[in-house]
């Protein structure tokens, strides 16, 4: 029993790779730890096997000659044939499947899905919601994001620039999808990778509907979930774009957020967090975007109010000076400085009188001699 117990948690750590095997810890802006499974796309969702799909048909062909109108035989065939690229044929297929079996969650579901590879969403969107209501608690109850891109996908058919500028998910719909009690933004955050996850092999990058999505995950982590959580969903939104105008603008919400991690008491960053990053193949220095540009404010800012201490310091002087000679009366200085002016004409006036006098007193005695 014990090694069936090891058996079965080892093989939980591999299958749930996506997050990681165990729970972590993140921070939120305000420095507190808070319960985070990091959000990831390991290898194994990236792309098909393509190898073992091959075989999985050949399985289910054979499984058709002894029963060749099993519907869920041929579901599962559409299902492998959509993942093998060939989405119409899995149209022609499940199309006659559908009205034979209307109530079939997985027909429906497929179908929806077939239908929207082939872009033919209108349909898909039709199917897809009909599913829905059949089976709300399917995917995890994570069927309501894939209708909501659906209807996102219709709208920027019509209009091609609508998800540069609109959300297809806002952060206060997930905001109100978050369940009671505790975790609430980390199970908000696996009900929307798990969708990432069943789109990301089917919809490799550029893709804007991943970078739509994610960029989005990354504002409700930065606003409600953990700081780590933040910088994964944008850098992951930053793969899957292809729009100089977005990848400016995910980098500006970066750049605002290591700020924010910056001023709050966010001291050392998870190791787990840390090993994630060099194994997703993510660009560290993201974690440092803004911090530059941050630490130049500062310097700049300090630099500014030192000078204007300075200057203050400077026009109290000045201020003083000027105060000074205010307080004085400019009639009386006037004056002053003219009767010294006067005085000194008249000292010298004296004195070449004198030497005049002098002059004409030795003149005449000799005369007289």
């Amino acid at each position: 029993m014990r090694n069936l117990l090891t058996t079965l948690l080892l093989f939980s750590c591999l299958f749930f790779d996506s997050h990681g095997c165990g729970n972590e810890y993140g921070h939120s802006l305000d420095g507190e730890m808070v319960h985070a499974r990091y959000i990831h796309f390991p290898s194994r969702v990236m792309t098909f096997n393509k190898e073992a799909i091959q075989k999985r048909l050949q399985n289910l062909e054979n499984d058709l000659s002894s029963d060749p109108g099993n519907f869920k035989t041929w579901s599962d065939i559409a299902l492998n044939l959509m993942k093998l690229g060939d989405a119409d044929s899995s149209v022609n297929i499940l199309r006659p499947l559908v009205k034979k079996h209307p109530k079939e969650y997985n027909l429906l579901a497929n179908l929806g899905t077939a239908y929207e590879l082939t872009d033919q969403l209108d349909s898909a969107l039709k199917y897809i919601s009909l599913g829905f209501e059949k089976n709300p608690d399917s995917h995890r109850g994570t069927e309501w994001v894939h209708i909501l891109i659906l209807e996102s996908k219709i709208k920027a058919k019509q209009r091609q620039d609508w998800m540069t500028s609109n959300e297809i998910i806002t952060v206060e719909q997930l905001k109100e999808k978050e369940p009671a009690g505790r975790h609430a933004s980390d199970k908000v955050n696996r009900a929307i990778m798990y969708q990432l996850h069943t789109r990301a092999p089917f919809t490799p990058a550029p893709n804007k509907v991943m970078a739509n999505i994610l960029e989005t995950l990354g504002d409700y982590n930065a606003k409600y979930g953990a700081y780590e959580n933040a910088i994964l969903a944008y850098a992951y939104a930053l793969n899957y774009q292809s729009n100089n105008y977005i990848d400016r603008r995910i980098k500006k919400k970066i750049g605002d957020l290591n700020k924010l991690r910056s001023e709050s008491e966010i001291n050392e960053l998870p190791h787990e967090f840390s090993r994630l990053i060099k194994r997703s193949k993510i660009d560290p220095e993201l974690m440092a975007i803004g911090l530059g540009e941050f630490a130049d404010h500062l310097d700049s800012s300090n630099l500014a109010k030192r000078d204007h201490e300075l200057m203050h310091d400077s026009l109290e002087i000045m201020k003083r000076q000027l105060d000074s000679l205010k307080s004085q009366d400019p009639l009386k200085v006037e004056q002053v400085n003219t009767d010294k002016a006067f005085s000194g004409k008249v000292h010298w006036m004296y004195f070449v009188l004198v030497m005049l006098l002098g002059a004409v007193l030795i003149f005449f005695m000799k005369r007289s001699k």
